[in-house]
């Protein structure tokens, strides 16, 4: 081929749009590869023909028009007043929330010295209840020492005094009906009589009150020990000590306690009658109503079988004694009271009987 030739060759047809060639059916009658090159190339000639016109109405509008976002200036510090408006309300809700959070921990602890306040006063009402008992008791106890003390003095040839028929020589005194609150009220005339002893052995006959002084001590720790116990059992103060377990406290921890008292309030009235020891005597002795009261109110029967006939049944005998005044076989003195609980004989009262005119007194 000619270089003449060669310089007439024929040109590929392209897009107007794209420069991509044009497709076989399309090269002879199309100038565009696709419609969308065509739309393309349409709304270019369009956009050329309008940029003048465009122009000039964009000379006729605000300045703020020609802003990238358009907004009207009004609008735009309207927004950050309001975003500003909006800080300030998170601010302020969030301190109401911490003064609240504040005053709510003020309630509770206001609330804490009121219940605290409340406590307090009830504590003080029962310490004066409890107070205004102990003064009656004290008026009662004072009463009867002086009316012990306005008798004549025994005659120095006069006979001992027997024992009295009843366990107690006071009546049946008002005691609590739960069996804690009469432990507790014992202990706490146990804890005056003792330290009234102490207070006698002070002023003389030092040797015979502070024995019964040591004594009372311990009788005072049994019924502790027994208030600790009960205490344990009675989760609130309506609950009901079980049949088994009151029976083993009333035989382990309370009965040992009366048993001691007891043998005090029996050694009391065998020793030589004097100021001090009619004193003492005298308030033991209503100590122990107290207890025969408590023990009696919560349904125990106390056998106290002195001058009645020997029951084997009821009475366990430990000696023989002649006795003049008595006839045989009855009981001429209890050395541990007989105790039953429910209809069942916990244990038998230890007694004295007297023996027949013929036989001899066993030791």
């Amino acid at each position: 081929m000619t270089d003449y030739a060669r310089s007439f060759a024929p040109i590929a047809p392209v897009c107007l749009s794209c420069g991509e060639p044009l497709p076989e059916s399309r090269a002879k009658t199309r100038r565009y590869c696709s419609a969308s090159c065509r739309t393309t190339a349409y709304n270019l000639r369009v956009a050329e023909r309008l940029a003048p016109l465009r122009a000039a109405r964009t000379s006729e509008l605000p300045s703020w028009v020609s802003t990238p976002s358009g907004e009207v200036p009004v609008l735009s510090q309207t927004r950050a007043a309001l975003k500003e408006i909006g800080a300030t309300l998170a601010a302020l809700a969030h301190r109401v929330e911490a003064e609240e959070s504040a005053l709510r921990r003020d309630l509770d602890r206001v609330r804490a010295r009121v219940s605290k306040h409340q406590g307090l006063e009830r504590e003080l009402a029962q310490t004066r209840h409890h107070l205004a008992e102990r003064e009656a008791e004290l008026r009662q106890l004072r009463q009867m020492l002086a009316e012990r003390e306005s008798r004549p003095p025994p005659a120095s040839d006069a006979q001992p005094t027997p024992p009295p028929t009843a366990l107690t020589t006071f009546p049946s005194l008002s005691v609590p009906e739960r069996l804690l609150d009469g432990i507790a009220l014992l202990t706490h005339q146990l804890d005056f009589v003792r330290r009234f002893a102490r207070a006698q052995a002070q002023r003389g006959e030092s040797e015979v009150v502070t024995g019964f002084a040591v004594g009372l001590d311990l009788i005072h720790a049994h019924l502790c020990a027994a208030t600790t116990k009960l205490d344990a059992l009675l989760s609130s103060p309506d609950a009901v000590v079980p049949p088994a377990a009151l029976r083993w406290t009333l035989v382990h921890d309370i009965l040992p306690a009366f048993d001691d008292l007891y043998r005090c309030v029996r050694a009391l009235r065998g020793s030589a009658s004097s100021q001090r020891i009619d004193s003492l005597c005298e308030a033991v002795e209503w100590v122990f109503a107290c207890f025969v009261g408590v023990l009696e109110r919560r349904g125990v029967v106390l056998l106290y079988p002195l001058g009645s006939p020997f029951n084997p049944h009821e009475h366990e005998a430990s000696a023989l004694v002649e006795n003049a005044a008595l006839p045989p076989g009855s009981v001429a003195d209890v050395i541990h009271v007989g105790v039953g609980l429910d209809g069942v004989l916990l244990r038998p009262a230890r007694v004295v009987v007297v023996a027949a005119r013929s036989v001899a007194s066993s030791p």
